[in-house]
């Protein structure tokens, strides 16, 4: 289980399942900063399972809050986002931003951008995407997500 929280107050639960990784040729991968790609042989692609599993409200005692009914009609997503890994439990070198494109997540995979559309038990497709660098010995390259 994971656990995000929402600005309106609830904690998001969502069941995550990882996969292997899937090479990415450099040239597939358009950076903001092109220089960033100098000694990059490859990316690797790393998918995962989001499913929703429900909200819980987010109880307080501060007696300075008071609760209102959340909406969920105009509530943000805050989805699980997990970091890459090296073999060695290290954290690998990520390409921040486009994964789910660069991954070819299909639109209809993806996570919604408003809590109203979120099914329950439905496996959304997220991703992460790593650089490998040329040369880099293998205790150094991406692995595994958590």
């Amino acid at each position: 289980m994971f656990r995000t929280t929402d600005a309106e107050g609830r904690m998001l639960v969502w069941k995550i399942t990882a996969y292997d990784g899937v090479p990415i040729e450099p040239e597939y991968i358009a950076l903001s900063q092109p220089e960033q790609a100098t000694g990059i042989s490859h990316y690797m692609c790393y998918l995962y399972e989001v499913t929703f599993l429900g909200s819980v409200p987010i109880k307080t005692d501060d007696p300075q809050v008071l609760n209102g009914l959340p909406d969920a009609q105009t509530a943000a997503v805050v989805d699980p986002v997990l970091t890459l890994n090296t073999v060695d439990g290290g954290q690998a070198k990520t390409v921040k931003g486009g994964s789910v494109n660069y991954c070819e997540v299909p639109a209809a995979d993806r996570l919604p951008a408003a809590e109203s559309n979120l099914v329950p038990q439905f496996p959304y497709t997220h991703g992460v995407v790593g650089a490998v660098a040329a040369g880099a010995p293998p205790e150094a390259e991406p692995a595994s997500v958590s």
